[in-house]
């Protein structure tokens, strides 16, 4: 199969996840139900657009040793993406990728302005581009706000200690390979830090105290790896 039907293949499987999970939204705010698949199909979507980002990887493999080739595949980022799928989670953990999958379809359109120009969304859609990185940042932003309804999810047992580990994981991937992540997360500390210091002195205090304490392991560590 040639890259441009892979192409289009990852195209319209993010345009099945993003009209199926569109959908599922309006069905909150709509009385009548609207017509769409079943909840499970968002993840086969996903699992379809995301593993064709291994496509060069994968074509590449005779290049590859087998511990390289393994090396490759657990330090793309998209690994524990298409892991987290095949939990086939319930829909509100599928959020960020609900704004990634709107971020790659805009991206896409724009970039084949030749073959969508004529059609009555493209302004649309060219209005949005101008806010991609907004989008882009908003859907990291949420995967990190999510974290405690996962954690919630686990006790509900809607989801499985392993599930949020593999979420957990997917993070970290991240947060390694994207600096935008990095960037999310230090503002997410840094606001959380206000947020303590404004807190009763009772909470501020506690707060210090393992503040100090995260700092001296993080210190410690530092010093065992300087002896090694």
């Amino acid at each position: 199969m040639n890259k441009k039907s892979l192409r289009d293949i990852w195209f319209y499987s993010n345009v099945c996840f993003f009209i199926n999970y569109s959908l599922a939204i309006l069905r909150v705010f709509v009385a009548f139900p609207l017509p769409r698949l079943p909840s499970f199909f968002n993840c086969i979507f996903l699992l379809l657009a995301y593993t064709l980002t291994f496509q060069s990887i994968i074509a590449n493999f005779k290049a590859y040793d087998t511990l390289m080739f393994i090396k490759k595949i657990f330090s793309h980022p998209n690994t524990f993406c298409i892991v987290f799928f095949l939990c086939f989670v319930p829909n509100i953990l599928l959020s960020p990728f609900y704004l990634l999958t709107i971020y790659h379809i805009v991206s896409s359109i724009v970039a084949k302005k030749d073959t969508f120009h004529s059609y009555f969304f493209y302004d649309f859609v060219v209005f949005l581009n101008t806010n991609i990185a907004t989008i882009g940042r908003s859907a990291l932003f949420l995967e990190i706000l999510l974290i405690p309804i996962a954690v919630s999810m686990v006790v509900l047992r809607r989801i499985s200690t392993v599930t949020l580990l593999i979420y957990l994981l997917m993070i970290r991937q991240q947060y390694i390979s994207n600096n935008n992540m990095k960037a999310i997360v230090s503002e997410c500390i840094q606001r959380m830090h206000n947020l303590a210091m404004n807190m009763p002195d009772s909470i501020k205090m506690r707060y210090l105290e393992l503040m100090n304490y995260v700092r001296s392991l993080s210190k410690s560590e530092k010093n065992q790896k300087q002896k090694q």
